[in-house]
């Protein structure tokens, strides 16, 4: 990317090519959640998010925040033009990852020969395969996001948003027309064949798109630093991840799987309103990186407070239409056995849109060195979820689950937005939005389309 192109402009930019690869992995996960639905049921595919959920939280723990750090580091590497570290970084990250999968990996499958899990329950027979996600996954979201982070959306982006869905969705796809029955356990197995091959592919991207100085640096090593800086990423990834599962967790502790698939498929399609978020936020960290680093605060504020409501009325516009028509889409999509599902999904698509108001924080913190609020906010969240969830679980359900997760997220985010009005110097929320923004995203739109025209190539995709 050109180092005169303005923040919003690059944004805008990132944000569009992101933006093409979300959508189509939007419509190939969601095709994978109902073919899962329709041939599990509501028991089984329970068991199937149970195993998701439980190799989730391990591989967290594999990554232990090194993909979040690559992603800052290589967009610091640039500004710098300074790759030593960045080197130096890949090489570190890649065996940490290997070293503690292998440890994991090794406990787990001894686990499994000695107890013959396969034949204790339906769950231990799927976590068999979905263990072997763990390094996979890191490893391909770790060059991913360096790629990301350098200006390559689409190239790092491409292979876990829309190659591994798809080939899981073509695999369900075909057992599913050949009347083949399904279990929990070959579905992860087919999970775990194609997230191999998103691995190959964004590795084979990484190593042609990798600068030319990077391939030439002499690798240094900063693990001490690199460390220090993980620990708190890594628990906020790990608390996160926790505060996203924990609702699976305690539904399929306190009730049965069918709740959990119930709850599941909510959590899944609300999920659908949350791809503008995770757009904007992906390709919005580079820049709160660059103009904290450079203490150009005001035109953080202007970035930031265009990104916050870009994200509430993108999320607004999903929200609201899907929560008027919950009960029949989902019995559309999933079959009739779902439709207890309704509720939780309009609690988590409304719950959502509020915790938009106050802006993508924890992004803003990990990008400004502040990793360590966001560990202690997403800390008290697991806290104020768990004494929710034990409280609503029992009486309401799969419900209950969704009202404890949107609090839970309220008060994370409600921390966060007072901890960067104190520690950076901005306002975070919606309330800081102006009409003017608009005016700089439209001249920026319009001056990124003119100069599509006048060299004939896309600058959307790259």
């Amino acid at each position: 990317m050109s180092a005169r192109m303005s923040p919003l402009r690059q944004l805008v930019r990132a944000a569009a090519s992101l933006g093409v690869l979300h959508i189509g992995s939007m419509g190939l996960t969601f095709l994978v959640g109902i073919l899962l639905a329709r041939q599990l049921g509501p028991s089984a595919y329970g068991v199937y998010a149970l195993a998701m959920a439980v190799t989730a939280f391990a591989g967290m723990l594999t990554e232990f925040g090194l993909p979040l750090l690559a992603m800052r580091e290589f967009a610091s590497a640039e500004a710098r033009q300074s790759w030593a570290e960045a080197r130096g970084l890949v090489r570190w990250a890649d065996r940490m990852i290997l070293a503690i999968s292998a440890i994991v990996l090794c406990g787990f499958f001894v686990a499994a020969a000695f107890w013959d899990f396969a034949e204790r329950s339906a769950f231990l027979a799927t976590m068999i395969w979905a263990i072997l996600l763990i390094p996979i996954v890191a490893i391909a979201k770790l060059r991913g996001l360096a790629l990301l982070s350098l200006g390559h959306t689409f190239a790092g982006q491409f292979a876990v948003l829309i190659l591994r869905p798809g080939l899981f969705a073509l695999a369900l796809a075909v057992m599913w027309l050949a009347g083949r029955e399904l279990g929990p356990a070959e579905a992860m197995a087919w999970q775990v064949a194609a997230a191999a091959a998103a691995l190959l592919t964004v590795a084979g991207l990484f190593l042609h798109f990798r600068p030319a100085a990077f391939r030439a640096a002499t690798p240094v090593n900063r693990w001490r630093q690199w460390l220090g800086a993980t620990i708190p990423m890594g628990m906020t990834e790990g608390l996160r991840l926790l505060q996203g599962q924990l609702a699976v967790f305690l539904l399929g502790a306190l009730l049965t799987t069918e709740a959990v698939g119930l709850f599941r498929v909510a959590e899944a399609s609300a999920a659908i309103g949350l791809v503008p978020i995770t757009i904007l936020n992906v390709v919005a960290a580079p820049q709160f990186s660059r103009l904290f680093a450079e203490k150009n605060i005001s035109e953080l504020q202007r970035t930031l407070s265009f990104v916050t409501f870009a994200i509430f009325l993108s999320v607004a516009a999903v929200a609201i239409v899907m929560s008027l028509f919950a009960r029949p889409l989902l019995v559309l999509a999933f079959g009739d056995e779902f439709a207890g599902s309704s509720w939780p999904l309009v609690v988590l698509l409304l719950g959502n849109l509020a915790v938009c108001c106050f802006g993508p924080v924890v992004t803003l913190c990990n990008m400004a060195g502040l990793e360590r609020h966001v560990t202690i906010s997403s800390a008290i969240a697991i806290i104020v979820q768990l004494a929710a969830a034990a409280i609503l679980i029992p009486a309401m359900g799969p419900a209950g689950a969704a009202i404890s997760v949107i609090i839970s997220m309220l008060a994370w985010n409600i921390f966060l937005a007072v901890t960067v009005r104190r520690r950076i110097g901005v306002n975070p929320t919606i309330s800081a939005f102006r009409i003017d923004m608009v005016t700089g995203f439209v001249g920026n739109l319009r001056a990124l389309t003119r100069s599509k025209g006048r060299t004939g190539k896309s600058e959307i995709i790259q």
